[in-house]
């Protein structure tokens, strides 16, 4: 799931706003600026941080195994994550940010 999918989608599922606050979190922005940068509603992102600390869903990371795929282009990367959703990358990718993508990806359980 990406910036795009979420702001293509008129409604978040409570999946796709965890994994809103989790990339907004691990942005390590502002509330303000990520929403600048991304084009996501400050007022949408606020609702979800709020509803998803009085669930008590900031909790202990969870590590998950994952599988990687072989993909068939040169410099292309399929990552098959637990909950059957594909991460598809291209090109050269910063160890660090790769690592992030899949913690929250596994921790929003999406």
């Amino acid at each position: 799931m990406s910036i795009e999918d979420l702001l293509d989608n008129g409604y978040w599922s409570e999946c796709e706003g965890r994994m809103a606050v989790e990339l907004w979190r691990a942005s390590g922005e502002s509330l303000s600026g990520f929403c600048a940068r991304t084009g996501l509603r400050r007022t949408r992102l606020t609702y979800w941080a709020r509803r998803l600390e009085a669930a008590g869903a900031s909790s202990a990371l969870a590590l998950a195994p994952i599988t990687v795929l072989p993909v068939r282009r040169v410099g292309a990367l399929a990552i098959e994550l637990r909950s059957g959703r594909t991460i598809h990358l291209e090109g050269d990718v910063d160890d660090e940010l790769l690592a992030r993508v899949i913690v929250v990806a596994e921790r929003a359980g999406c």
